[in-house]
């Protein structure tokens, strides 16, 4: 298998850091969520997934919100983003703001603009294993949180939940 070219990795990391956004943006609202992946299927780059069609226990504002984050994500991250990608989320953010699209965006932008690091945090866990089980992103966020190396908070993690640790991890 050939490298990736420039592009192709340019394209997952914005990924990494669009579904990182809504990751974070979900914990910042005191919301529980799902896996998190950067693994192309079904012609997405990558998806947050909670149970059902909704996040459980969500507003329509707090739907919206980590709706927008994930292109305020990317957008920080690559500032020529392309917004294509995010059109679902768009639409769905739309569907969800009843009129409050440019005050709800604004609230995702400053959950995202408070929270970089813990999103450059959770892209970067992305970017090495491709999907995230909840347990696992909310441990990295708390880690950053709480000034702690999320590394080794997420290998204790995976020993509890049984999930084997990627080898890259295994010598760190």
């Amino acid at each position: 298998m050939g490298r990736a070219s420039r592009k192709e990795i340019q394209s997952r990391e914005d990924s990494a850091h669009h579904e990182a956004g809504h990751a974070v943006a979900t914990c910042r609202v005191d919301l529980v969520g799902g896996a998190v992946t950067i693994k192309p299927k079904d012609g997405k780059l990558g998806l947050t997934l909670h149970e059902g069609d909704s996040i459980t226990g969500a507003t329509d504002d707090l739907q919206a919100i980590i709706a927008y984050a994930g292109y305020a994500a990317e957008k920080r991250h690559n500032s020529r983003a392309d917004k294509t990608g995010s059109i679902s989320d768009e639409e769905s953010a739309e569907f969800y703001a009843h009129g409050k699209e440019e005050e709800l965006r604004k609230k995702a932008e400053k959950i995202v603009a408070e929270s970089w690091e813990q999103i450059e945090c959770v892209a970067m866990a992305l970017l090495e294993d491709e999907i995230l089980m909840w347990e696992e992103w909310d441990v990295i966020i708390n880690a950053v949180d709480e000034g702690r190396e999320w590394r080794k908070d997420l290998a204790q993690i995976r020993l509890l939940m049984h999930h084997p640790i990627p080898e890259k991890e295994k010598d760190r």
